[in-house]
């Protein structure tokens, strides 16, 4: 287990009851889309909770310690889910999320791709997304903004500095004095 905060048991009950908030939500929003169509708003409210309980999903399989195939395998879940309601002006903190995790279990490259096409098509220009979908800093170019100052400015320096220990020294601090209070409300 990668959570030494709950048990197994608590996992698998917690797993089972938001799976069946997942088939209970999106049988209302099919019945509701068939009824008043795709843009209405309870429709998009539904949406929008049942990505969370995705994201909610994916979050308690890595915590259970779960293979990271399961993982894997369940991430196009997540990303289908977010691309229907997704939005650059609520949704930075869980874009950053999916694109992280997205590295780290070497999803296919066309799944970030699509992740890319999310954030150009929202017009999003940040040093922090960028970096992380091109993997290296050559491919970065000249934008060097970030659209949350804080807590991420911070990892410009990080990701820029030209030792590697004196980046391990610099994200150290940046999680230590940074990163636990830029987050504080999740």
């Amino acid at each position: 287990m990668r959570s030494n905060l709950k048990s197994q048991g608590y996992f698998k009950k917690y797993l089972k009851e938001e799976c069946a908030r997942i088939e209970r939500f999106e049988t209302v929003v099919n019945k509701v889309i068939t009824e008043r169509g795709e843009n209405d708003r309870g429709v998009q409210s539904g949406l929008r909770s049942i990505t969370g309980f995705y994201f909610n999903v994916f979050n308690a399989l890595y915590s259970a310690g779960a293979p990271l195939e399961d993982l894997r395998n369940f991430y196009p879940r997540v990303l289908n889910s977010m691309k229907k309601v997704w939005d650059s002006e609520s949704g930075y903190v869980e874009m950053l999320w999916m694109i992280s995790t997205g590295i780290m279990l070497n999803v296919p490259q066309t799944e970030l791709q699509e992740i890319d096409r999310m954030v150009n098509e929202e017009g999003i220009k940040d040093y922090l997304f960028e970096f992380l979908l091109r993997h290296n800093k050559e491919a970065l170019g000249t934008n060097n903004s970030f659209i949350h100052y804080r807590p991420y400015k911070k990892l410009f320096s990080v990701i820029n500095s030209p030792a590697k220990e004196e980046s391990l020294e610099l994200l150290r601090e940046y999680l230590v004095n940074e990163w636990y209070q830029g987050h504080n409300d999740t």
